[in-house]
């Protein structure tokens, strides 16, 4: 009989699988091999039957419209909106029976905050994101960068991200950004203020680290307990190397393209950068933004209540049942960027040996 899994035997467990997720194995004392995670989150929920789960035996009221293929694993099957993704289906662990048995997260912040920290939002203890967990127990490997970014961290990422009952300098940095592919797209907050100039900064690091020697004098302790916080903080601001672990489109054209042009390709991009970057645990979260090129869009995440199977738009009057400011499933902004930025990622990450040592979790 297996243990019962805990929130941290879940945590420990995911770094023994290269991708998304548990499967039925359990190892005692094994060392994971995993340094990193990068989370995958597209909000709304995916249609299971219409990408990875197709079900070709059920009857044609029930089954997808979109054709199952086959993958380069032998006997995995995907529709074919997952081309691309279905080449590197050997590196993947899919898993198609995840449930929760509670009642009480069937909104889309509290489903949210359920997969953010792994635990039911109704729980009689407020929990931290699993980024924030992370953050906390293995610190970070690049100072300069924040240990947990969520990428842009729009929407419910923006309200529900928590630190529960852990300190504040856990909680997730968000870049922002309602289009990260736009060229002219910084990450705002680490633009450095007119009248913070660098000497100033460096006389204001100087005055806390006397503040913290004046506190408690051969404790060991810092004013506030904010050392590791603050320490990040004017890492993050002076560091050279920060503004490069964004900068998306100093990438070459090639793997831009590679990864597909818009919105979610940059994302999912700028993921592998920090991850790469030295950063512990990354969110890329992601949904379409409002664009001349798809008019009608005004709301593209994964919500489809009804005409989810159109070319276009869904339409743009709450007449039916919630799919409105959509696109249909198998368009660019949908579909087609998912499966080109995310069989582009891990091909990527597996290039550059990255992600042997990368948990990367699709979840919708």
């Amino acid at each position: 009989m297996h243990p019962p899994l805990s929130r941290r035997n879940f945590f420990g467990l995911c770094g023994l699988v290269p991708f998304a997720g548990l499967r039925p194995t359990f190892a005692a004392n094994t060392r994971a091999p995993a340094k990193s995670v990068l989370v995958i989150l597209e909000q709304g929920g995916v249609s299971q039957m219409d990408t990875w789960d197709p079900k070709p035996g059920a009857v044609s009221e029930h089954r997808s419209p979109y054709k199952p293929i086959s993958t380069k694993v032998p006997g995995m099957r995907f529709t074919e909106l997952l081309k691309e993704t279905a080449k590197v289906a050997d590196k993947l662990a899919v898993v198609r029976s995840m449930w929760h048995p509670k009642a009480g997260a069937s909104g889309h912040g509290e489903g949210t905050q359920y997969m953010l920290s792994g635990a039911h939002p109704g729980s009689a203890v407020h929990m931290p994101d699993l980024g924030s967990v992370a953050s906390h127990t293995l610190g970070t490997s690049a100072h300069f960068l924040p240990p947990y970014v969520m990428v842009p961290g729009n929407h419910e990422q923006a309200n529900v991200t928590s630190t529960g009952f852990l300190p504040v300098g856990t909680k997730a940095f968000k870049t922002g950004g309602g289009d990260l592919s736009a060229p002219g797209w910084k990450v705002g907050a680490l633009d450095p203020r007119a009248d913070t100039p660098a000497e100033r900064l460096a006389a204001r690091q100087q005055l806390l680290a006397g503040l913290n020697a004046r506190s408690s004098p051969g404790t060991g302790r810092t004013f506030g307990g904010m050392d590791r916080f603050y320490s990040q903080a004017f890492d993050t601001l002076t560091s050279a190397k920060v503004a490069k672990a964004f900068d998306y489109q100093g990438e070459p054209l090639t793997v831009r393209e590679r990864y597909g042009v818009g919105h979610r390709g940059a994302c999912y991009l700028v993921g592998r950068k920090l991850i790469e970057a030295g950063v512990r645990f990354v969110t890329v979260d992601v949904r379409w933004p409002l664009a001349k090129e798809y008019p009608g869009g005004f709301n593209m995440n994964w919500d489809h209540h009804d005409l989810m199977y159109m070319n276009g738009s869904c339409g743009t009057v709450r007449d039916k049942a919630g799919g409105e400011g959509r696109y249909g499933i198998g368009t660019w902004p949908m579909m087609g960027s998912t499966d080109r930025a995310f069989a582009a990622l891990i091909e990527d990450l597996d290039q550059r040996g990255l992600l042997a040592e990368t948990l990367v979790c699709f979840v919708t």
